[in-house]
């Protein structure tokens, strides 16, 4: 027995790894499962939050009394809770701070610009190091993630992906890191009228499908809390990213000990997330707690 952290207000058991909270039920019937890309699946644009941050803070500062970690933690949450919305919502939420504090406020839109060229520089950089075989494909996908998806669609299950990033972006990652077959067609990301709430709509329309039938693997908010929302199994995947330059640093990767992010951990068990991850090593023993079929 151990006992999660005393801000969730929630007490668990740990099994395989995985932190289950006392509202922790197994979905037996469960045959639809929903990813999420960036820091659940890949680990491509790991540091996003630091790049954007570091743009938040060029522009903002502190209230009389308030310190510059406070108001770092406090642009951080705001940004973990847009998490898995179109990235320019929290250029948005950035604004409305700024406003708060007496400012009209920069334009999202070039902020956002701004984010993707930083971000894109890094970004690009691991891409081009995994294409010409300076580092692996492993190396940039969250560890023993394959593995899970080996083991989810051996029993059956249909996945989906959904991501906030650029939907052509995110076809071409997931294709380069090798994993664009378990999705086959359904892959959504930022276009015209997306939104993680429609995808999750679109899958509960389908078909004798309802909320019994839905698993979704995330870290970010919105994920989590449509899926509790609706009723199905939403698993926290509180992933370090800064694991993805250990495989550049001549560290071992991925370490022997599963890393869970606090803040993300904390943020995720308050929009209802019921499982709490690191990453997926031992696959074949998670999922079959997540499916009910090893007794706990």
């Amino acid at each position: 027995m151990s006992n999660f952290d005393k801000r969730t207000d929630v007490r668990g058991l740990q099994i395989a790894g995985m932190e289950l909270s006392k509202n922790f039920k197994p979905y037996p019937k469960a045959s639809r499962v929903l990813f999420d890309l960036d820091g659940t699946l890949s680990l491509m644009r790991g540091g996003w939050g630091d790049v954007m941050l570091g743009l938040f803070m060029e522009r903002i500062s502190p209230f009389p009394g308030e310190s510059r970690e406070d108001l770092e933690n406090l642009l951080r949450e705001d940004m973990l809770k847009e998490s898995g919305k179109p990235v320019i919502s929290q250029f948005v939420r950035f604004v409305g701070r700024q406003q708060e504090r007496c400012c009209k406020g920069d334009s999202p839109e070039r902020m956002y610009q701004e984010f993707i060229h930083r971000m894109g520089k890094i970004s690009d950089q691991r891409r081009q190091d995994m294409l010409s075989g300076k580092r692996s494909k492993e190396s940039i996908l969250v560890p023993g993630v394959d593995r899970m998806l080996h083991e989810l669609r051996q029993r059956g299950l249909i996945l989906y992906l959904a991501s906030g990033s650029n939907i052509e972006l995110v076809k071409r990652e997931i294709e380069e890191l090798g994993v664009a077959d378990f999705f086959e067609e359904r892959v959504y990301g930022d276009s015209p009228g997306f939104s993680k709430h429609s995808v999750i709509e679109k899958i509960l329309s389908e078909p004798g499908v309802s909320s019994e039938n839905l698993i979704a693997f995330g870290d970010g908010f919105v994920e989590i809390s449509e899926t509790t929302r609706v009723g199905g199994l939403a698993v926290a995947v509180a992933s370090d990213e800064s694991l993805v330059n250990l495989a550049v640093s001549g560290k071992t990767y991925p370490p022997q000990k599963e890393i869970i992010y606090p803040k993300k951990r904390n943020l995720l068990l308050r929009a209802g997330a019921t499982v709490v991850m690191g990453d997926y090593r031992n696959a074949a023993e998670r999922a079959a707690v997540l499916l009910g079929e090893k007794r706990i």
